[in-house]
């Protein structure tokens, strides 16, 4: 989302100057102000998302559970198995 949001605020911003340069319409700051707090939105979103998954990392490592169940041991020393 926050990448997506950037995007958007920079296509935003590039129609604004586009509109400005060439046909001359200004509205006093108004397209700017919005185009920036879209962007610094986005890159917090951004932030956000990858401290959360950094978070959930830390997470999934502290429970400390093992990476597989062993659901059988068979044991090659046993002496019903050998013929």
């Amino acid at each position: 989302m926050g990448l997506l949001m950037s995007l958007l605020s920079l296509i935003y911003g590039v129609i604004i100057v586009a509109d400005t340069v060439f046909f001359g319409k200004d509205l006093a700051g108004w397209p700017t102000l919005a185009a920036g707090i879209m962007f610094s939105a986005g890159v917090q979103l951004i932030c956000l998302g990858v401290i959360g998954e950094y978070i959930g990392r830390i997470y999934e490592e502290v429970k400390q559970r093992p990476l597989y169940v062993v659901d059988e041991i068979w044991d090659s020393r046993d002496p019903s198995s050998q013929s």
